[in-house]
């Protein structure tokens, strides 16, 4: 819960003990949080070649699941918690999807998701199949990412590795970055705001946009690139190039 939101509680009771005639002022009510920009800064987005350089560290750091770790994160965009708390039978390797349904608390207890719209399904791409297939033999319900102690990961755990990554790699990376990498990855491919967030699990798509509308190609850059598109149609049916000369015919000087 982020600090917005616990003042918010905070004074909510507060107001109610004024209310009550419990006490005369809330003592919270001069006190203010500055407005936080959602966006993400797209320089401390890994770019593809770094992904790559953190799985190939990880398979250092002697933690027999950190490369399928960052791996997971990379090719799913799912929070850390929901991460933690997926259970071997979450992962339907014939369907090839990935069903998230609850998250991994601090305390190592299994609990309800963020929001409702963070129920989802993922599609199960292949690197991610071949990093998981091995953590997955066993009860479908047990989790997949333990600890050496057999206890479940949680958060914690989970920015330990990315630590131990940021140190031996000079990348600056947190786990959620690789959330924020899949979603760069879905908009340049040209994914809408609408599957991009139920991607994510965004509650709306205004969360989405809020976070990542300066990512997707302005309308003036699409234009163009549909117009391009069409004039290399044109050319392809027509055999003309951008002169105007019949690209069969040959040309003397």
């Amino acid at each position: 819960m982020s600090v917005r939101s616990l003042l918010k509680h905070l004074q909510t009771v507060l107001h109610q003990a004024v209310f009550d005639g419990l006490i005369p002022e809330s003592p919270a009510k001069r006190i203010h949080t500055e407005a936080v920009s959602g966006k993400v800064d797209p320089d401390r987005i890994p770019t593809p070649e770094q992904v790559a350089d953190l799985i190939r560290a990880a398979g250092n750091l002697q933690r027999g699941n950190a490369p399928a770790i960052v791996t997971a994160l990379a090719g799913t965009g799912l929070r850390v918690s929901e991460l933690c708390g997926l259970r071997k039978g979450d992962v339907e390797f014939l369907q090839r999807r990935i069903q998230v349904r609850r998250q991994m608390g601090v305390d190592r207890t299994a609990g309800p998701l963020k929001t409702l719209a963070s129920r989802r399904t993922v599609p199960l791409l292949q690197d991610v199949s071949m990093a998981l297939a091995p953590l997955c033999a066993g009860r479908a319900d047990e989790s997949i990412f333990l600890r050496p102690d057999g206890q479940p990961m949680t958060r914690v755990d989970v920015e330990s590795n990315f630590a131990s990554l940021r140190w031996s790699t000079g990348i600056a990376v947190t786990p959620h970055s690789m959330r924020h990498f899949f979603a760069s990855g879905l908009i340049a491919a040209g994914v809408d705001v609408r599957s991009v967030q139920a991607a994510l699990g965004h509650a709306s798509a205004t969360v989405t946009l809020s976070t990542y509308a300066h990512l997707w190609p302005d309308s003036a850059d699409r234009v163009a690139r549909a117009g391009e598109d069409l004039m290399c149609t044109l050319r392809a049916l027509d055999g003309v190039n951008a002169d105007g000369v019949d690209g069969d015919v040959q040309v003397s000087e």
